[in-house]
């Protein structure tokens, strides 16, 4: 009898613990929201991201060639020219760059997000 009871008040105490324990998850959770939305607001108003791509050639042109087709109706085979459109793109073998980079600290509300800007060479 008097384990069932020890057994009771434990049960009863980890449940009234388990209540503030969710209310700080729920903040954890909420505080973490709260913090992402802030870097997407500071990188919104900023520029966000970027990507910075070497000089690529693009040459177009067209490839023609002869296909055979079989009619159904006539049963019989008949060429066909086909002319396809086509861009080729033609990278450097290497490239070279500068890039002076600058950071800054924003804040919003209790958090603080780093930006960078910078001048780039290529």
């Amino acid at each position: 009898m008097r384990i069932r009871m020890k057994l009771a008040v434990i049960a009863a105490l980890m449940l009234a613990l388990t209540v503030p324990l969710l209310l700080v998850v729920s903040k954890i959770y909420e505080r973490d929201n709260y913090q992402e939305q802030a870097r997407r607001d500071i990188a919104q108003s900023w520029t966000g991201e970027q990507l910075i791509l070497g000089p690529i050639l693009i040459v177009p042109y067209t490839r023609t060639f002869w296909k055979q087709e079989f009619n159904k109706e006539l049963r019989k085979y008949f060429d066909k020219k086909v002319v396809i459109k086509v861009r080729l793109f033609v990278l450097p073998d290497s490239l070279t760059g500068q890039i002076k980079l600058d950071t800054d600290i924003r804040y919003r509300g209790i958090y603080k997000v780093p930006v960078y800007s910078g001048v780039v060479s290529l």
